[in-house]
């Protein structure tokens, strides 16, 4: 049975491309990175809310969202 994180993920609308936000490897702006942003979903594989999967948590997108 998928876990809340998944069944909440399977609910939303299709999820942006890391093209379409600009998602790049490592983050260039101090403190700003997936692995601090409110869509960010730690578990296996690390997830956003809002953008495709894979998702790494120092990576950074547009949509970066502090917590």
């Amino acid at each position: 049975m998928p876990n809340w994180a998944e069944l909440h993920e399977l609910a939303l609308p299709e999820k942006a491309s890391h093209k379409t936000v600009k998602y790049v490897a490592k983050s260039r702006k101090p403190g700003e990175r997936c692995g601090n942003c409110l869509n960010f979903i730690p578990d296996h594989p690390n997830r956003c809310r809002t953008v495709q999967t894979p998702i790494d948590r120092p990576a950074w997108c547009l949509r970066y969202t502090s917590l």
